[in-house]
């Protein structure tokens, strides 16, 4: 929430079960992209709405930022819509389908999408890993 009380974004934080009690055993079945699968889109019109659903697919893919790391990787995407700005992360692992997703429905203010799409960029770099600008919260 910002200053005067407005949430500035939301998200769905897809993480099944077993991720939890066996990370090594866990896949997830979500997938938060424009062409991702229909439990995905189903999900999306679930908890936000259709009209943002349909805005999230209309979107344009401003940046894609892959993120490696030890046996696993990141990909963060960042998507201007017409209503709506949004990004999605997915964590995966070698021999795994997804297993963490997450989508997130954004204020429409371009210059902190921006601001959201530079910290990432430096956050990709391994060298910034410990770096408290990128391992907060």
């Amino acid at each position: 929430m910002n200053s005067d009380r407005i949430s500035e974004s939301e998200t769905i934080d897809y993480r099944p079960e077993a991720c939890e009690r066996d990370p090594y055993r866990c896949s997830g079945q979500v997938i938060f992209q424009k062409s991702g699968n229909d439990l995905g889109h189903l999900l999306i019109a679930e908890v936000f709405g259709v009209e943002v659903l349909e805005d999230f697919i209309r979107s344009d893919a401003l940046k894609t930022i892959h993120e490696p790391g030890g046996g696993s990787s990141q990909v963060s995407v960042f998507y201007a819509g017409n209503r709506f700005n949004y990004t999605t992360w997915v964590h995966s692992e070698p021999g795994r389908t997804r297993a963490i997703s997450h989508f997130t429905v954004l204020g429409k203010n371009d210059a902190e999408l921006r601001r959201r799409i530079r910290l990432a960029e430096t956050c990709s770099n391994p060298a910034m890993r410990s770096d408290p600008l990128c391992s907060a919260p």
